[in-house]
């Protein structure tokens, strides 16, 4: 999984703190209890689904989920499935 998070990093710049920006420890752990607790049959769903979570911690604005499944139940495909989600956020 790839995350990738658009929100305004220039107070954090100018600053230095942390409360100046989004704390990753959030985001990671957001991540991680979905994966964990999630109970989908795609990995679009699964997708869409941290998008949400996401575009509902403070500050962020945007998102993507890259997701990838290695081992893709398809018969004579030894490759990996790759669905990449972008999500704007509302306001």
């Amino acid at each position: 999984m790839d995350l990738t998070l658009w929100l305004d990093l220039a107070p954090a710049g100018e600053s230095d703190d942390i409360k100046d920006t989004l704390d990753y420890r959030q985001a990671i752990d957001t991540v991680k209890q979905l994966i964990a607790n999630s109970k989908v049959s795609l990995v679009e769903k699964l997708a869409s689904a941290i998008a949400d979570a996401l575009l509902k911690l403070d500050r962020v604005e945007r998102v993507q989920v890259r997701l990838s499944k290695p081992a893709a139940p398809i018969p004579d495909f030894g490759g990996t499935i790759t669905i990449d989600i972008t999500r704007p956020g509302v306001g």
